[in-house]
């Protein structure tokens, strides 16, 4: 077997990509991970020049590559290796800007350092123009615009839509040149954002009083969402169609709609009216959307999976609007009762829609769907509430699910469309993994690692039935159902366990293990793994599953013509790469969905599992189990293992097209402005690091009382959050302003005038210092200070305004991971000042002497 299989692509080029991106992924999260765990071995100055020698590098080497490529490819081709060089760059200069700011402890708004790191990637992306850079531009832009939002700026919102909307214009312009006319990424993702900050836009009315029994305020908000979504509908309809923005718009206009109706609801009768509306208009969208979709591609019979995001509104919508139908206009005395009812109602009027229409590809299939798991729905939350929370026994554990899966699944066999077996298989998964959610939790029961690993097995077995029975193409909805379930439960499972927002925002991370010999390191990395293993159910399934990389390579390498040292050459670094992430089964799952998408030719299994991995990356940051320092050591040395994979399959399958051999030289022009704007970038960074170690060593000492608390930063590691007792005097004096108004004075158009008169941004805390200097508040001043009579002269903290209370430009101090408990005992903090620049230069404990 030698085709071509996914994106048009070899095998061996195949590979080529997918290990491009495992060593991109890698590199790039090790060293952030390295820079987190702010290793005290190292000196500031070494990580500091360190970081920027692999970055200049990172550009040189992106150069030489890129010239290189532009030899053997024409002009117009993606010169992929030289563009995950300069993605590397771009991921470097927000590594620095993150290493800086550890350092210095500037305190910089995360919102800044972000919005920074954006900027800086523009220039990339103008050289080299390509999807991936995009994407990184575009996330990094919007996560500084949410950290904004947090700080309460205004008009964050506006902003959102504004260069969410000038980046969707550009990028439907310039789709060729970003390689992205085949795809189509950007504009859904841009689209995507300028509707969510359309939904984040509120007006701030000055003056002008609103109707709110009438409602304006919230027509008001449904036209700036819908008019912007129906613009945008007409366009992606009449001159650009792209089906899944069509979606993001309808879905816009709906939600709007649907939070019109319910801003005003004040009785049952009210809730069912407007709930039953929004399900009919769903459905309606849904028939006029495929009805677009198969005009525009009348070859295609299968439904859509972009139209899943309305199938998903329309069901939760229907189900919500049946409840409340049964148990309040109903008036059924028991609502559980009610609720199995309706579940037996819809699944015998699906059956009577199915007799009706009974041909597959009939659009009337998208209602009996609907009706089906409405069912579903129902009938498992009756089951759920009635039995499984009433009668937590191990039989009900059993019989629940058991009796769910028969009716259901007897069910799977009636229609035939993929996607309602797909979600069929969904949802019987679903209850048992609710039945035994708790076993899950604590890992006596493996699930989420079960689907998995038979996931894998039935992709692997359609593609040996694919070709054993001579067939271009299978969809076995058994393997969507797995894959889907498998991710939500492993999402669910992360949530619970390993994201900081929901247990370990807080949680001190433990300090480093000693480390003596490679089995001290290797038993770290691996969590203990085969030290602690008890040949149980639950340690072989996750087990297993680690081996599905390289089981699905071996097995799929029969079918393709390529060396033998090379087979087994990637055999060993998967091998090794089972070996190293045994404690991450989910990340080897995601690496082996790559693999089964090249012979299932799916480039919705691609993506889905290229999202997954990066998700499951950045989860991995966060578990405290591994140390960050090994962490990166692991996630670097995987990286150079599958750059070496890449040059070596680079090298052998390289490919020269009639067009190379025109070139008799390539312009060295981009590469030279590349290394020059490398270069213009790193010299103000340089100045602000001359400038801050001199504020450390001659500026002039100021010391605070603190009360610290330990969470871990999103870029930067481990760090202590301070609070200090100066910024509540600080508070009081900005609430007791002489120039307000006294209770005799004030009338109702004074107080909307005090609430709305904004606060500066910036303000300036005045000191006085005892004999050990200490800082306490002298008075508080809105315009920077020259005049200091009564308080220490020249000498004042600048105070950041722009949240709930005020702060100073650093109230985080960060340290060397596993550092918590010692930097703990910490009660002063001690800073410098020179030329308005105030940084925190150590930690004092109780009796002023330094951490």
């Amino acid at each position: 077997m030698n085709r071509t299989g996914l994106f048009n692509l070899s095998w061996e080029r195949y590979l080529n990509l997918l290990f491009l991106l495992l060593t991109v992924g890698f590199l790039s999260s090790g060293v952030v991970t390295f820079i987190a765990a702010n290793w005290d071995y190292l000196s500031d100055l070494t990580k500091i020049y360190g970081l920027q020698t692999l970055f200049v590098f990172s550009v040189m080497t992106g150069g030489y590559f890129f010239m290189r490529e532009s030899r053997q490819l024409a002009a117009e081709k993606l010169k992929l290796v030289s563009v995950a060089l300069f993605f590397s760059a771009a991921v470097l200069i927000g590594a620095i800007l993150a290493l800086a700011g550890q350092t210095y402890q500037t305190g910089a708004n995360t919102w800044e350092l972000f919005a920074i790191w954006s900027v800086c990637q523009i220039p990339w992306l103008l050289l080299l123009p390509n999807v991936a850079s995009a994407l990184l531009l575009i996330i990094t832009a919007n996560l500084a615009l949410y950290l904004l939002q947090i700080d309460n700026y205004d008009y964050v919102a506006v902003y959102g839509v504004f260069l969410n909307g000038v980046g969707l214009v550009f990028s439907e312009v310039f789709t060729r040149r970003l390689h992205d006319e085949r795809w189509r990424i950007l504009p859904k993702i841009l689209l995507g954002f300028v509707i969510i900050h359309l939904f984040g836009i509120r007006f701030m009315a000055y003056g002008t009083i609103f109707d709110t029994d009438f409602g304006w305020f919230s027509v008001l908000n449904f036209l700036i969402v819908s008019v912007p979504s129906a613009a945008l509908f007409y366009f992606y309809k009449q001159y650009r169609f792209d089906f899944t923005n069509l979606i993001a718009s309808a879905l816009g206009i709906i939600v709007a709609f649907s939070m019109l109706l319910f801003s005003h609801i004040n009785s049952a009768d009210s809730v069912f009216s407007s709930g039953l509306l929004i399900f009919v208009l769903t459905i309606l969208a849904m028939k006029y959307l495929y009805k677009l979709y198969q005009a525009r591609y009348p070859q295609q019979t299968k439904m859509p999976w972009a139209l899943s995001v309305l199938f998903i509104f329309a069901i939760l919508i229907g189900m919500v609007t049946a409840i409340i139908w049964a148990a309040f206009i109903l008036d059924i005395s028991d609502p559980l009762l009610a609720v199995l009812a309706l579940a037996i109602a819809m699944l015998l009027t699906a059956l009577g829609l199915h007799r009706a229409y009974p041909q597959a590809s009939n659009e009337m299939s998208l209602v009996v769907g609907i009706c089906f798991l409405m069912g579903y729905g129902l009938l498992g939350g009756y089951l759920w509430f009635d039995h499984l929370e009433r009668d937590p026994s191990e039989t009900t554990q059993i019989f629940v699910p058991l009796l769910f899966s028969c009716v259901v699944g007897v069910f799977y066999f009636v229609r035939k469309e993929v996607w309602l077996q797909t979600l069929t298989v969904v949802s019987i998964l679903s209850m048992w993994h609710l039945s035994y959610v708790e076993d899950i939790a604590s890992g006596a029961l493996s699930l989420p690692y079960l689907s998995m690993l038979c996931c894998v097995c039935v992709f692997v077995g359609q593609f040996l039935w694919m070709i054993k029975h001579q067939q271009s193409e299978a969809v076995t909805p058994l393997a969507w159902g797995l894959l889907f379930f498998s991710i939500g439960s492993w999402s669910y499972s992360a949530s619970q366990t390993f994201f900081p927002w929901f247990h370990h925002f807080s949680e001190v991370a433990d300090e480093l293990p000693s480390i003596d010999t490679f089995s001290d390191f290797f038993s770290v990395i691996t969590y203990g793994i085969f030290s602690r293993a008890t040949l149980t159910f639950s340690w072989w399934v996750p087990f297993f599953v680690c081996l599905t990389p390289f089981c699905v390579y071996w097995i799929i390498s029969f079918f393709f013509k390529s060396a033998l040292a090379e087979k087994w050459f990637i055999a060993i670094v998967l091998m090794l790469f089972t070996i190293g992430f045994v404690a991450q089964p989910s990340i080897l799952f995601f690496v082996a969905l790559w693999l089964i998408a090249y012979v299932s030719a799916s480039r919705t299994l691609f993506f889905i599992a290229l999202l997954a991995l990066i998700t499951n990356l950045a989860l991995y940051y966060y578990m405290l189990f591994i140390p960050l320092l090994y962490k990166s050591f692991l996630l670097l040395c995987f990286g150079a293992l599958f750059s070496f994979v890449v040059f070596f399959l680079h090298r052998k399958s390289k490919v020269t097209t009639q067009s190379a051999v025109d070139f008799s030289g390539v312009s060295k022009c981009k590469p030279l402005m590349a290394l020059l704007i490398a270069l213009l970038m790193l010299l103000p960074l340089n100045y602000k690091i001359w400038q801050f170690e001199n504020v450390l060593a001659t500026g002039k000492p100021v010391v605070l009382k603190i009360v610290p608390v330990d969470p871990r930063s999103l870029m930067q590691g481990d760090y202590m959050s301070l609070n200090y007792a100066i910024l509540q005097d600080i508070a009081a004096q900005l609430n007791d302003e002489p120039d307000q108004l006294n209770d005799e004075q004030t009338n109702e158009e004074d107080t909307w005038q005090i609430t709305r008169k904004p606060q500066p941004k910036r303000i300036y805390a005045l000191i006085h210092q005892n004999e050990q200097g200490v800082a306490t508040l002298c008075r508080v001043e809105k315009t920077k200070p020259t005049d200091f009579t009564g308080c220490e002269p020249n000498l004042y903290l600048p105070i950041n305004n722009t949240g709930w209370s005020p702060a100073l430009p650093s109230q985080e101090y960060f340290f060397a991971e596993g550092k918590g408990q010692y930097y703990a005992q910490a009660e002063y903090a001690e800073y410098r000042f020179k030329d308005g620049i105030l940084l925190l230069a150590r930690l004092l404990d109780q009796d002023l002497k330094p951490l």
